[in-house]
């Protein structure tokens, strides 16, 4: 039996890797160009197929049968051959967007709920929120009634749900709304799952308000999808074992801490017991600038080096499942932490003054210098961390607690 993904640029997709978790059937990513999508129908060289952008609407002309969901909707994300050779078209979407906001906890009925974006997942993010009871439904897109340019209409939005790939990786960090312009929000969710924490999820995150991202409807509409390929039922609960490893795997483990305080010595030791690959920003500096950090220091002063290091930090933040040990002053910058935290389990590895090494520390002169940089950092450190752990001791036992909270946070 030959199943896949159907779509264009979707060579970074998740969905091979999840129904490969869920049975025991062949599934492939078939990256099709707009201009070979009608041969590819026509041709039915498959026995069920997922459908992503662009293709949600322009499958329907294809199919022989829509459920209920795709005639409500508009648009289809799961097309499987019947016994009788018909094709047929569902939108498990839907479940999974149902699902994720239930796994969320956000209250949608009598909310007013504002969709970011007019596209397939748009549609379906509307139709579902209605079934949930909300009090009135916004689609805000670029053009037509309601726009980001007159937005301020619908600031008494209590939820607001982003449908658009703004954010998503590659292309990290955009957001098309202010959260603190939306006087009523209680709910932010984006499906976007790649970063984890977008740059719309780390605002709500910092405003207190409840939010979701889009892993748990990637998942979920895989599991009721593959449940139409393989014409059985599979129970719920793989939903959960599946986000969870997933979520794992993508996180990154952040070291940050004092200069000296041991973090390159242990990102290397859990690089090799994890099997991640290790990433060292004050490596990155260097190799960018062509410099060691004393010299870039010297030349040019500490602005150019944050300046280098912020473009550093930028970049790794977006990969997933790998160790990072950071510079010590990296999280000094509020923009540092943000982008660390899209896809991080942030570890401060605390060292006390009179223990860090100084060799080779532009920063760290003499321990008078040392005493008041750790003063001045510690409350960012603490505060910022997920977790902290003393490295004042054995380092053989510090390694232990660090790949202790590494196997609870982002490990199987």
């Amino acid at each position: 039996m030959k199943f896949g993904l159907l779509g264009e640029h979707i060579s970074h997709s998740f969905s091979k890797t999840i129904h490969g978790m869920i049975g025991d059937y062949s599934y492939s990513l078939f990256d099709v160009p707009k201009v070979k999508f009608a041969d590819f129908m026509t041709k039915r060289a498959f026995k069920g197929i997922n459908i992503t952008a662009p293709y949600k609407r322009d499958i329907i002309p294809y199919l022989d049968f829509l459920s209920d969901e795709v005639k409500k909707i508009g648009s289809a994300n799961v097309a499987v051959f019947d016994n009788n050779g018909k094709l047929c078209g569902y939108n498990t979407d839907y479940r999974g967007f149902k699902y994720m906001i239930k796994k969320s906890g956000i209250e949608i009925a009598g909310k007013k709920v504002a969709i970011l974006g007019n596209g397939g997942t748009s549609l379906t993010a509307r139709v579902a929120v209605s079934d949930l009871g909300a009090r009135e439904i916004v689609i805000i897109s670029r053009k037509g009634e309601n726009n980001f340019e007159n937005i301020s209409r619908h600031f008494d939005a209590d939820i607001i749900v982003n449908a658009t790939p703004i954010g998503m990786y590659p292309n990290n960090g955009g957001c098309l709304v202010k959260l603190t312009d939306f006087r009523n929000l209680s709910g932010v969710i984006d499906v976007i799952y790649n970063p984890l924490n977008t740059y719309l999820l780390l605002s709500a995150k910092e405003q207190g308000i409840s939010y979701t991202n889009g892993l748990f409807m990637l998942v979920a509409q895989a599991k009721f999808a593959a449940e139409y390929f393989l014409e059985k039922e599979i129970p719920d609960d793989i939903i959960e074992k599946i986000h969870e490893k997933l979520k794992k795997s993508f996180t990154n483990i952040t070291l940050i801490g004092m200069a000296g305080c041991g973090k390159s010595s242990l990102a290397k030791l859990l690089g090799e017991r994890l099997g991640r690959e290790v990433i060292d920003t004050d490596e990155l500096v260097v190799e960018k600038a062509g410099m060691s950090i004393e010299k870039i220091f010297e030349e040019f002063g500490e602005a150019k080096f944050r300046e280098l290091e912020a473009e550093i930090c930028f970049d790794v933040s977006k990969l997933t499942g790998k160790i990072i040990s950071t510079g010590g002053g990296m999280v000094l910058s509020q923009e540092n932490r943000r982008v660390l935290s899209q896809n991080g389990f942030v570890v401060f590895i605390d060292r006390e003054p009179e223990n860090l090494s100084r060799e080779n520390r532009p920063l760290s002169k003499d321990i008078d210098s040392v005493r008041n940089l750790y003063n001045e950092r510690y409350p960012i450190y603490s505060g910022y961390a997920d977790k902290k752990i003393d490295n004042n001791g054995d380092i053989a036992e510090t390694f232990r607690k660090v790949i202790e909270c590494s196997y609870e946070n982002t490990c199987d």
